[in-house]
């Protein structure tokens, strides 16, 4: 039961003595005093910019102490030992001071590694510290000019506008050193700048930002697996090549498991060797059924935070690939670059991380990446799929690769390639690649070697004899046909799967 208050207590008669009341919104401060007691990290940071007098509530200012305290004999931040140290020093703490502390510590409970995490990502927090610093350092000031004045002691006035401007002079000083300062040119190029590792050559590279665009159903999420399961495995997708594996997280908002499963699977089966590296797998399929978990949503800060959390501690993944933005990242208006802006910041902090990040995206009626513009700025890729002239729906997966926008790929890399997925069975699917243009070759091919005739192939295909003649001749120079026209078994393996529509 509390006690009623001593109204002989002098700082209760007098207002001069009476607890100081702050006017400054105490929120802030409890987020410092939060990451004082969570992250050595930010603590570290604070001791360098903060004094006691800067704490207005009395519970910060005793709290704040006690992290000094520790820190400055353990080395860390007191974490959940906050607690122990608060019953070691109960007695000795004023019973309003108690139920703020007790208060405190209850919205910490169980919540440690979670506030940790957040705090040990420094920047914006420090950043709101050092506002809060200097407006409660403004504050002293102001309650020490009021008590010089009515004291008539101008002295002490001047003393805590000295005291004032040296607090906020040594705040902005270490806000110089948090944000950095421009480097000269022959700094730069003195400089040594790792070179980064290249992932699947020539279009991925560590730390890049790369958009895959295409209408739904062309191949976007084949495409994806296959780069992210050459990337773990040390494969070929087409002419791209893995130069350095790595592992891979791939966070999947919209197939089923099975289907996801089953896809990974004959992809694995009919073109990668068993992966070196792991794969990982993060879907909301597979959420719900883990105890019907909700659905990832990238638009909510905490998704992301929990997402570069995880990848912060694997150090091992190297390439994250988000398939896709309209199931990942609902309810954004797709047309609004403020909207966009969140999302942006967390894909650069995740290339500052170390990681090259693939992105799924749908394309518009222009057959361009739907919504804002400003999605595409810091992309150091984008790859364009859209089906071949003559396409059918039998054909299945099968689209053509554009390259729009990439940054250091040039020559023969920017040549556009077709890609096919072949379903061979249940178990195996094949990926066969070939320039735009070379799908008539290889029908023309398939049908010499199945036993069609020049003369079936030439009005089938729509195709002129003089073409038969000639791929056949190819064919047969590249040891794919034998001279009487029928499969080797290198052209066997590479054409028997192919199907024809005659």
């Amino acid at each position: 039961m509390r006690t009623k208050p001593d109204h002989n207590d002098p700082s209760i008669r007098n207002p001069e003595v009476r607890r100081r009341k702050p006017e400054l919104d105490s929120k802030p401060e409890r987020q410092i005093i939060m990451g004082m007691v969570v992250s050595k990290v930010f603590l570290e940071k604070i001791i360098q910019i903060c004094s006691l007098d800067l704490f207005q509530v009395s519970f910060g200012r005793r709290v704040a102490q006690w992290c000094l305290d520790h820190y400055e004999k353990y080395h860390e931040a007191p974490g959940r030992t906050i607690e122990d140290i608060y019953l070691k020093e109960s007695k000795t703490i004023p019973e309003e001071d108690t139920a703020l502390i007790e208060e405190f510590l209850g919205g910490l409970s169980g919540e440690y590694e979670q506030q940790k995490e957040e705090f040990d990502r420094v920047g914006f927090n420090l950043d709101e510290a050092k506002t809060y610093f200097r407006l409660s350092a403004q504050k002293n000031l102001q309650d020490s000019l009021q008590k010089s004045s009515i004291s008539e002691r101008p002295e002490e006035g001047e003393k805590a506008i000295e005291k004032c401007r040296s607090t906020i002079a040594r705040i902005n000083a270490q806000a110089d050193d948090h944000f950095g300062s421009p480097i000269n040119l022959d700094d730069l190029q003195a400089m040594k700048i790792p070179t980064r590792p290249v992932i699947i050559d020539p279009i991925i590279l560590q730390q890049s930002l790369t958009m895959i665009v295409a209408e739904r159903g062309i191949g976007k999420t084949f495409l994806a697996l296959s780069l992210g399961l050459a990337a773990c495995s040390g494969g070929m997708v087409g002419p791209w090549k893995c130069k350095n594996p790595m592992s891979v997280l791939y966070v999947d908002g919209e197939m089923n498991a099975e289907e996801m499963r089953n896809r990974i699977s004959s992809l694995i089966n009919g073109n990668f060797s068993k992966p070196t590296r792991p794969f990982g797998l993060y879907s909301n399929d597979l959420l719900y059924l883990d105890n019907r978990k909700p659905p990832i949503n990238l638009a909510k800060q905490t998704y992301r935070d929990h997402i570069y959390a995880l990848l912060d501690k694997r150090t091992d993944i190297g390439l994250v690939i988000l398939d896709n933005i309209a199931a990942l990242i609902p309810g954004i208006d797709e047309n609004s670059k403020q909207d966009w802006d969140p999302i942006n910041q967390w894909l650069i902090s995740l290339r500052i991380l170390g990681l090259a990040v693939v992105l799924l995206h749908h394309a518009g009626k222009s057959g361009k990446q739907r919504g804002t513009s400003g999605r595409e700025d810091n992309m150091d890729l984008i790859l364009n799929l859209e089906r071949p002239s003559g396409y059918k729906p039998e054909d299945g997966c099968r689209f053509v690769t554009e390259i729009v926008k990439g940054r250091s790929i040039l020559g023969d890399d920017v040549k556009s390639q077709e890609f096919r997925f072949v379903r061979v069975d249940e178990k195996k699917t094949l990926i066969t690649v070939a320039p735009p243009g070379e799908e008539l070759g290889r029908l023309i091919i398939t049908a010499l070697g199945k036993g069609y005739s020049p003369q079936d192939i030439s009005e089938n295909l729509g195709c002129t004899p003089a073409n038969v003649t000639y791929h056949k001749r190819q064919a047969q120079k590249k040891d794919y046909l034998t001279r009487d026209g029928k499969f080797t078994s290198k052209g066997l393996r590479l054409y028997d799967h192919v199907k024809l529509d005659f």
